[in-house]
């Protein structure tokens, strides 16, 4: 095994800077579609956001993630070390919102 001075990276190069998949999938998703005057990923975005107004929760966690950022993985807990503490989930309010929006949507 290598040894490497202090200070000195095990990769040099560092991480890869091109990632075909990715870049795959950015191409094909800026395409237009063939009989549609709308680029793939707006047609997705548009299927997701109808799913969602369905009902489907799933779409609804996707468009929140992206419009509001996911929740932070940590949670708040706040009170004095001695006493019990109440934990409150940090993105309670933005799901009402969203729920809110979703309704309006649908009536």
């Amino acid at each position: 095994m290598a040894k490497f001075q202090k200070g000195e990276s095990g990769n040099p190069g560092g991480r890869p800077k091109t990632k075909p998949w990715t870049d795959a999938l950015r191409e094909a998703v800026n395409k237009a579609v063939e009989g549609e005057d709308k680029t793939a990923l707006e047609l997705i975005a548009e299927r997701v956001i109808d799913e969602a107004v369905k009902g489907d929760m799933a779409a609804v966690k996707e468009i929140a993630n992206r419009l509001e950022g996911r929740p932070p993985a940590s949670i708040t807990i706040k009170g004095d070390p001695d006493e019990p503490f109440t934990v409150e989930p940090a993105s309670l309010e933005k799901w009402k919102q969203l729920a809110a929006i979703m309704r309006g949507r649908n009536g």
